[in-house]
């Protein structure tokens, strides 16, 4: 991968990280009134006076004209970004070593985000969570065993957890390896709509997820078929989002899903933008020269941050607010000291842990591959 992709890459998980701190800090913060698992009981008013507030243009102009959020649209994103790395992952590595690196990837820091927002939330409100939310929501088992987590975000890590093992018992993620998912998440939908329970419901919501991923993933494929004409590249790209729209659709008849994650905009701003930065990528390539390189440094702390934003966001928002700091500056510390907190949570335990992945792959390359590899 050349550093100009490394770069347009880097632009587009940081604007998911904005999106999503905007809506799970903006967003929440100017309407809601009760925060479970951040502020102990109900709030007499939001955190930020909505009233005259120019900080909900953006939320607001997405949600009523588009029909879509920033939050739902950087989720998409950083779905995306999964489905287009992944691909290029398996071909440098053995499955075993595809999963030792996905797994010092994410449970490390998980360990610490949630045992980071245990700690702040009884600290500052005198909350408290059960052992078994603790367990459970730190192996990301918690549908598993019907147990609320306290912190809402795990849901996306299940679902990427998930994708992770169904790519690895591939052992590639091709063309062929996309279209059999899509059939085995429309299958799964079928499956809850005859048979419905708790264990067929989280299967098909969490599988009807990897979609996003999948659109990834065709873009990989797309940009990495040299072979094929623009248009031959891209219908598969176009097929995907068709099909993504589709089982969507799907979802929101059997699921009942009132979120705005099967509307049209949720699915096309994600993909125009991706498109977008690739176009700039072969166009325009000075374009990534004059971003700031603070944009850069912030593209990589993605992940501490994404675990542990809307606890520290939005509890030292609701301090800030009671303080007497007026909303933009209340906001600014929201933001401020998520990205300070990511990135020494990156320093002390995402860093390490990378090269944790790097000796733990180098020593099992040591060891003859079995032919099933």
């Amino acid at each position: 991968m050349t550093q100009q992709r490394v770069r347009f890459l880097d632009i587009y998980r940081f604007l998911a990280m904005i999106f999503v701190m905007w809506g799970h800090l903006v967003g929440t913060g100017m309407y809601a009134t009760e925060i479970p698992g951040i502020i102990a009981g109900a709030m007499p008013t939001p955190i930020i006076d909505a009233a005259g507030n120019q900080l909900g243009i953006l939320e607001n102009f997405l949600y009523y004209r588009l029909h879509t959020q920033t939050a739902v649209m950087g989720v998409i994103m950083f779905f995306m970004c999964t489905g287009y790395f992944v691909p290029a992952m398996l071909e440098r590595y053995r499955r075993s070593e595809f999963i030792v690196n996905r797994l010092c990837r994410i449970f490390p820091t998980l360990f610490v985000s949630v045992g980071l927002w245990g700690v702040a939330v009884f600290l500052s409100q005198k909350i408290t969570f059960r052992p078994s939310q603790y367990l459970t929501s730190i192996t990301l088992t918690y549908q598993v065993f019907g147990i609320a987590p306290f912190m809402g975000i795990l849901w996306t890590l299940v679902i990427e957890v998930l994708f992770y093992l169904v790519a690895a018992a591939a052992g590639q993620v091709n063309k062929n390896t996309i279209v059999s998912i899509y059939i085995l998440i429309a299958i799964t939908g079928l499956i809850y709509r005859e048979f419905p329970n708790s264990h067929t419901y989280n299967l098909f919501y969490n599988l009807e997820y990897v979609s996003f991923i999948l659109l990834g993933a065709t873009l990989h494929c797309a940009f990495h078929d040299r072979k094929s004409t623009i248009v031959g590249q891209f219908a598969p790209v176009g097929s995907a989002l068709f099909a993504n729209l589709v089982l969507f659709q799907m979802n929101r008849d059997i699921l009942q899903d009132s979120t705005t994650y099967p509307n049209l905009f949720s699915h096309l701003i994600p993909l125009f933008l991706f498109l977008i930065l690739a176009f700039l990528e072969k166009s325009a390539p000075n374009f990534y020269e004059k971003i700031p390189a603070a944009v850069y440094q912030l593209s990589h702390l993605v992940f501490p941050v994404y675990t542990t934003h809307v606890c520290v966001g939005l509890t030292s928002m609701y301090w800030a607010s009671t303080w007497g700091f007026n909303r933009y500056i209340t906001v600014l510390i929201g933001f401020l000291l998520s990205f300070l907190v990511g990135k020494a949570i990156a320093a002390a335990i995402e860093v390490p842990s990378i090269v944790w992945s790097k000796k733990a792959i180098s020593a099992m390359r040591d060891k003859p591959r079995p032919a099933s590899e």
